[in-house]
């Protein structure tokens, strides 16, 4: 496994990101600029030198900020992000071919190297950054399933890199503070606590979960009542789902239209739907699900394209969570 350093420059509010050149491994992907550690040399030390190589600059590291191993065709890394400070400004490039001062609220909308997309989501977080929410836009957390498939424990309630699965996305809604409202549909009293001490969560408890998906989506947009003019549907078994996905569903949102994150084609969630859809969300008969609203109205239907697919993987069984948990040897988010 290669020791990988990467800088995380930081001025002004914002980050410095590299563009790989056409010619080498993951062409046109951006990156926190750095490079392979070398035999007999400190992680500090590469940083710097990678720098001096790629930019012709002197920097200072800093602090180990994280790190993330991450398994590439070509082989496995270890990643490890650096706060730095360049002490030289005119950066001349000489391995990318391009490179640019972005602000952090704006790293997740870059094609960013697979690897360094767990840093970003990092950047995200622990540095608080605020995000445009529309101000009608509810979210609802469907968290009343019978995790058939996952043998006889509820999913939601598994640990999942120390927390419990359903915890990811009640925290990630959470940092995003949606002013429409945050309602969390359970069935259980079990699930139901997890948001105890979450003040702006509202629990809606099902007493007919036996009705399937329809019965929980119903709860949910009756609550958030008809002001919201957006319902933002959240699975609550994506443990890598990040708030740039989220907030670019929500940056092509439009007045009768439907949102689904995509990797490669293929459609995944959290899923928006437009208030017009209101009363065919609320009326679904038995057996039915919001992805046949989808199916009748394919010219509503917004794609939103995501470059990893873990960001929108659920985990419906316990072959794919073990799958998951090997991943990576850091979590998605920090706690």
């Amino acid at each position: 496994m290669k020791d990988i350093s990467a800088a995380i420059f930081i001025e002004k509010g914002k980050v410095l990101l590299a563009k790989r050149n056409s010619s080498g491994t993951l062409p046109g992907y951006w990156e926190f600029p750095g490079g392979k550690r070398e035999e007999n040399e400190t992680i500090f030390d590469c940083l710097e030198r990678e720098i001096k190589e790629e930019f012709n600059v002197n920097c200072r590291a800093l602090k180990i900020f994280a790190e993330n191993i991450f398994k590439y065709e070509h082989g496995t890394i270890k990643l490890i992000a650096i706060f730095a400070e360049l002490i030289d400004k005119n950066i001349v490039l000489n391995v990318h071919d391009e490179y640019k001062w972005v602000e952090i609220n704006n790293l997740l909308d870059y094609k960013l190297a697979p690897a360094d997309i767990y840093i970003a989501q990092l950047l995200f977080e622990k540095l608080d950054v605020q995000m445009e929410i529309p101000a009608s836009a509810a979210a609802i957390l469907l968290a009343s399933g019978f995790s058939k498939r996952f043998g006889e424990r509820n999913k939601l309630l598994v640990p999942f890199r120390g927390k419990p699965l359903a915890r990811y996305t009640l925290e990630l809604v959470t940092k995003m503070n949606f002013p429409g409202g945050v309602y969390f549909v359970v069935a259980s009293d079990e699930v139901a606590a997890l948001a105890a001490e979450l003040s702006n969560v509202r629990v809606i408890k099902n007493t007919a979960p036996e009705k399937g998906l329809r019965e929980s989506v119903r709860l949910g947009v009756e609550a958030a009542g008809t002001d919201a003019a957006f319902y933002l549907f959240f699975p609550c078994d994506q443990p890598f789902l990040d708030i740039g996905t989220v907030q670019g569903i929500l940056d092509v949102r439009e007045n009768g239209c439907i949102v689904e994150p995509r990797y490669r084609g293929k459609p995944g969630n959290p899923c928006l739907f437009s208030a017009v859809f209101r009363e065919e969300l609320i009326s679904l008969d038995e057996g039915e699900t919001p992805r046949l609203i989808k199916a009748r109205r394919p010219e509503a239907l917004r794609g939103v394209e995501v470059s990893n697919p873990l960001i929108i993987q659920d985990i419906d069984d316990e072959e794919t969570f073990e799958r998951l948990i090997t991943v990576s040897s850091n979590p998605p988010r920090s706690s």
